[in-house]
């Protein structure tokens, strides 16, 4: 693949005009947005309610329900917003399902992919063909809409042609058209996507439902919508989110250090937690890396946040221990789920969500059964606060909180409440239990974390305990997640998942593409297996010029996002550990101590034609046992030819 430098500007230029969005005025629509010079498109929306009727849902124009949506389109930076309040101007109770925005022609010439966001933190992302399914249309005598999947407990069953949150059609020059909700607070928000491009919009219809009262209304989320370049529009929307729900924000915006689940899983003992707290004492103290993360294999049981006997020690005892070697502890929890054989179950029953048979709604994790806490209950949320204060108290200031789909289950609480409700509630309890501690989302729906989270993992897993080393194939997954959601640094610190170097499932290009790519995201810098891995491999990862592109909290944006698709959704890094994935290869990374290019080889490797600026230098890794990271002076016209599996990182700034 050969590519071109390309500037990315709404500025004239004798090749592109302006951008320029407009809001037509029309009585059938929602929307009717049209787009000039570098945005050129069109985009009409209708807009469609579901309700529940006579015991089912029917779709309806909001006036034939009873039910007045107000909120205007309006011009914002980037693009174009509406806020949303639905209220029932009707006689009698309306149970609301949700709304739709509903294409009525597709928006941009010449699309031919989709930008698919996953529900959660593991969820795929990146672009797909358009998918081989049409939109069905809604009327009133049927409840039709598109499909959506993996969601909630159902990780592996998402569903190519549906985007969770935001998503994008665009063209294979990656211009088209990007639309989100702007939260997530009351009902979930999805796109679907037809094989000409055409979308739906859709809030709600998952299994939640609003009742409203005569005069009663309801604010919901607002949308955002833009036309042109698919990466200038994500970070748009981003800033758009952001200022809507201001990020979360603790005295350790980004952490950096060491993980324990990548090398000892499930088996990790207070010993080998020493021996580690030892290592990090000696080799990461004199970087700044002093966040020692103890994760899952310490307690007894979901549901019970304290050492087990088999650990070896308390976790008072370990934090003492830790804290004496200068090192920060963090903590791994799922608070939201509690094992099926703890003694709480049978203490506690009326603490937990039911089905309709009055069973308990659990969730299978790879074995052991789990069963959902409600939030609704006011014992449920004091325990939690008890739990977490007392674990501050104990002197743990990160908690990692994983499995949170588990706080937003469309259910029958034991007070009236939305799935996503449900979500803001027990996010709201955790953060006003321990208001200054960095809190990282994992396993999370995406944007209804926004405000809520410090940092938040932003792929799968990086290593399986069946594959427990590094491979290729997981780094390639994690990248292209890190470069579709790059954007998402503006709401929270991205967290691509440790960095895992050791044994021979990658050899030592793979592994400085790795220290690269995570380095670029900008996010948390945990190493996972430092103390195994080569001289060599330990030397590219707390290299100063790779540590200055780390924990700024901006992360290197994909010049050509857009212009790579993957032919299905990757489920799972495990069935992909090759790499057969496409990737962006070029990156750029404005930061606060300096500005970066990478031109990665990701699948056959690239050669990238562009000027650099004077006084650029190329960073160069260690190619033998003790050799330290070199630089070299680069600048001008140049042809970067980069191999297989291979990166060539440059620093611009000459700083």
């Amino acid at each position: 693949m050969t590519l071109a430098s390309a500037a990315c500007s709404t500025a004239t230029t004798e090749t592109e005009t302006a951008c320029t969005l407009r809001l037509n005025s029309a009585p059938s629509l929602d929307l009717s947005l049209r787009g000039e010079g570098a945005c050129s498109g069109e985009l009409d929306l209708e807009l469609w309610a579901a309700i529940e009727e006579n015991g089912a849902p029917a779709w309806v124009r909001p006036p034939d329900a009873g039910l007045a949506v107000s909120g205007a389109w309006e011009s914002v930076e980037g693009g174009v917003a509406r806020g949303v309040v639905v209220e029932n101007i009707g006689d009698g109770d309306a149970r609301l399902l949700g709304l739709m925005w509903a294409g009525t022609r597709p928006p941009v010439k010449g699309a031919d992919r989709m930008l698919q966001n996953g529900y959660q933190s593991w969820n795929y992302t990146g672009f797909l063909p358009l998918p081989d399914r049409s939109l069905p249309q809604p009327d009133a005598d049927t409840f039709a809409i598109v499909a959506h999947g993996g969601d909630n407990e159902e990780t592996p069953s998402e569903i190519a042609g549906t985007s969770w949150w935001w998503g994008a059609v665009a063209d294979e020059k990656g211009n088209g058209v990007m639309a989100g909700a702007d939260g997530g607070t009351v009902f979930k928000t999805y796109l679907g996507v037809a094989p000409d491009g055409n979308l739906q919009i859709i809030q709600g219809v998952t299994g939640d439902a609003v009742t409203l009262a005569p005069g009663a209304g309801k604010k919901l989320d607002g949308l955002f919508v833009t036309l042109g370049n698919v990466g200038e529009a994500l970070d748009a929307y981003g800033e758009h989110v952001a200022a809507t729900h201001p990020p979360a924000t603790s005295d350790r915006p980004t952490l950096g250090g060491w993980g324990s689940w990548n090398v000892y899983y499930e088996e990790i003992h207070a010993d080998e937690m020493v021996a580690e707290a030892e290592w990090m004492a000696e080799n990461l103290l004199e970087h700044g890396l002093d966040d020692i993360l103890l994760d899952d294999g310490y307690l007894p049981r979901w549901g019970e946040w304290s050492a087990s006997v088999t650990f070896g020690t308390t976790l008072e005892e370990l934090n003492d221990d830790l804290e004496a070697l200068n090192l920060r502890p963090a903590l791994w929890m799922a608070p939201f789920y509690v094992r099926t054989d703890a003694a709480m179950i049978t203490e506690h029953p009326d603490w937990f969500l039911r089905d309709g048979e009055g069973n308990l709604r659990t969730f299978n994790n790879v074995g052991p059964d789990y069963a959902a806490l409600d939030v609704s209950n006011e014992a449920v949320r004091a325990h939690m606060t008890e739990t977490f204060r007392r674990l501050w108290n104990i002197g743990y200031r990160t908690f990692k909180i994983d499995f949170l789909f588990g706080g937003a289950l469309e259910a029958d609480y034991q007070s009236e409440m939305t799935s996503l409700e449900s979500y803001a509630l027990w996010m709201k309890t955790i953060r006003e239990a321990v208001p200054e501690a960095h809190i990282i989302g994992c396993g999370a729906p995406l944007l209804p974390s926004v405000g809520w989270v410090d940092s938040m993992r932003t792929g799968p897993d990086i290593a399986f305990y069946v594959i427990p080393g590094p491979r290729y194939g997981f780094y390639a997954g994690q990248a292209r997640h890190s470069s579709a959601r790059a954007f998402t640094s503006r709401w929270y610190t991205m967290d691509p998942d440790v960095l895992i170097l050791r044994g021979e499932g990658i050899d030592d290009r793979e592994a400085w593409m790795a220290v690269v790519a995570t380095a670029l995201t900008g996010g948390n810098y945990l190493l996972g297996d430092g103390r195994q891995a080569s001289d060599v491999r330990l030397a590219m990862a707390l290299d100063p010029e790779i540590l200055a592109m780390t924990r700024d909290g901006v992360a290197a944006r994909a010049e050509d996002l857009g212009l790579v698709v993957d032919q299905a959704p990757v489920l799972s890094p495990l069935v992909d550990q090759t790499g057969v994935t496409r990737v962006p290869h070029i990156w750029r990374k404005d930061g606060e101590k300096g500005r970066w290019l990478a031109v990665f080889g990701w699948g056959d490797g690239v050669e990238y034609r562009t000027s650099l600026p004077a006084g650029t230098v190329e960073l160069i890794p260690p190619a033998v046992e003790g050799e330290t990271v070199t630089t070299k002076p680069i600048s001008g016209a140049q042809t970067i030819a980069v191999e297989a599996h291979g990166v060539r990182v440059f620093r611009l700034n000459g700083k």
